[in-house]
């Protein structure tokens, strides 16, 4: 009877060292996604995104279903040497939902800046994921995107700094975020 309770809690204990391992794998992935982003590496932004259909939905922004998409369009707007963006993920909810399944919940704060058009913002939301594990690797199969808050600055050349967007999204935030002034 021994060994089979020393079999079992064996075989417990493989399980559970299996899921953390799994969650900090994720968690990784996750934070080489904000980091691709934030040092405008768009190989390395691609790579963590599972092959074939995947659903990448941020609020106010197209809908893409193939990440070569998303990653093109992260070059045609987020490698203009004027922006840059730094991404903080905050108190993951990471769930193993099956042997190659996981969801994760994120807090986000972010700060960007366009040193073109002066403009600064901060936008605070929360990021919904699904996670797939193919190949002995993780990825990112989804993420969706939803917005708490968002302010936007304008500073001067005389350093006068005005707010033209707090909650909303300004015209010129958007263009910072989405390439094109939102109506």
């Amino acid at each position: 009877m021994a060994d089979k309770d020393l079999a079992a809690e064996v075989a417990e204990l493989r399980a559970e060292i299996r899921r953390l391992a799994d969650i900090e794998q994720i968690r990784d992935l996750q934070y080489g996604y904000w980091r691709a982003i934030d040092l405008k590496q768009p190989e390395a932004l691609r790579d963590l995104f599972a092959p074939g259909e995947i659903l990448i939905e941020f609020e106010d922004m197209p809908v893409w279903r193939d990440r070569d998409a998303f990653v093109q369009f992260f070059i045609d707007l987020g490698m203009d040497p004027n922006r840059q963006e730094n991404h903080f993920g905050l108190s993951p909810a990471i769930r193993i939902e099956g042997p190659d399944d996981a969801s994760g919940t994120w807090r986000l704060h972010m700060f960007a800046y366009n040193f073109d058009s002066r403009i600064t913002i901060r936008i605070s939301g929360l990021y919904d994921a699904r996670y797939v594990r193919r190949d002995g690797r993780w990825w990112i199969s989804q993420l969706v995107f939803r917005r708490h808050s968002l302010f936007s600055e304008q500073v001067g050349a005389d350093g006068a700094v005005t707010a033209p967007g707090f909650g909303n999204v300004a015209s010129d935030a958007a263009a910072h975020l989405f390439g094109e002034a939102k109506d």
